[in-house]
């Protein structure tokens, strides 16, 4: 399968054995079943495996890919990073990402995730910019939200309302990662997952763009931390009021959160909020009754 190398491989010192390697992860990266020792595994319900245990679910053995594992490493195209909590020494960086696209083109089928459309063109699906960990917010969400009790038709208890993944709001510009859509007695449900809070002013902005969605915005974040700074950073611009501002946010479980964010709303804007909160890890380690409780008590208080 991988016989013959791209000539835009060369650019990024890429041979056959690094191909195998990348080809490996973006399987895992774009939330395709693998099966390691009997056990089926995916990005939206398990843990990173080591790439060693990537590669025992493919037809190649990791020892002989092993110095081009460095390689990519040693290249920076690759990286350690921790992801929901675990270690992996296999990331693709934002220049990794880049050479899979330049280098994977043919091998776009191989890999595209379940949901993508015949349409899109691989190697990588959905948002070009996104991480490991923020792809994995994304393919959580979208793998149980559509499932639960309230995003499928009553007359049709089969069939799902839908979900759309990375969908453009009606000026053609990115919105939410997800829209999922519910029965008539709830809002239709945006996601949205943030990893990175480097840059407050574009979190603010972007919480207040999705003011005017006509969706419940489900927030996703890579730490409850994340999470309490976004909402301070809208209290002191005037935003949100808060009542009482987070304060050592490591101290602050995603239900207290929520909670705070609730009773806010109802005491200084005299309305239901429009935000739920959690995390990626949270949903990951947690079930369908993490999310199934969360929607419950916010239609219970607002």
């Amino acid at each position: 399968m991988t016989d013959k190398v791209p000539s835009q491989a060369t650019f990024w010192g890429i041979r056959k054995p690094e191909i195998r390697v990348l080809l490996v992860i973006t399987s895992w990266f774009n939330g395709r079943p693998v099966t390691i020792r009997g056990e089926k595994r995916k990005l939206a319900t398990h843990h990173e495996p080591s790439l060693e245990g990537l590669f025992r679910a493919s037809q190649w053995d990791y020892e002989s890919h092993a110095d081009a594992h460095q390689r990519l490493l040693n290249n920076d195209l690759l990286q350690e990073e921790y992801v929901a909590r675990r270690k992996i020494d296999w990331s693709p960086t934002e220049q990794g990402r880049q050479a899979i696209r330049d280098c994977l083109k043919p091998w776009g089928d191989y890999v595209r995730p379940e949901w993508a459309d015949e349409r899109d063109s691989g190697p990588l699906y959905g948002d070009p910019n996104e991480g490991l960990l923020h792809r994995k917010g994304v393919e959580i969400a979208g793998t149980v939200l559509p499932w639960m009790a309230w995003a499928f038709d009553i007359e049709h208890p089969s069939e799902p309302y839908g979900v759309e993944w990375y969908p453009n709001d009606n000026r053609g510009e990115a919105c939410h990662d997800l829209h999922v859509d519910t029965n008539e007695w709830m809002d239709d449900v945006g996601v949205e997952v943030i990893t990175s809070s480097n840059n407050l002013d574009h979190l603010v902005s972007k919480w207040s763009r999705y003011q005017d969605e006509d969706r419940l915005t489900f927030w996703i974040f890579d730490t409850r931390e994340t999470a309490c700074q976004l909402w301070n950073a809208l209290d002191s611009r005037s935003h949100f009021y808060l009542d009482g501002r987070f304060n050592h946010h490591s101290n602050w479980s995603a239900k207290a959160i929520n909670r705070k964010i609730w009773r806010s709303s109802d005491k200084y804007r005299e309305e239901p909020a429009g935000d739920l909160v959690h995390t990626v890890t949270g949903l990951l380690e947690g079930d369908r009754d993490t999310i199934q409780e969360l929607f419950e008590e916010y239609h219970s208080k607002n």
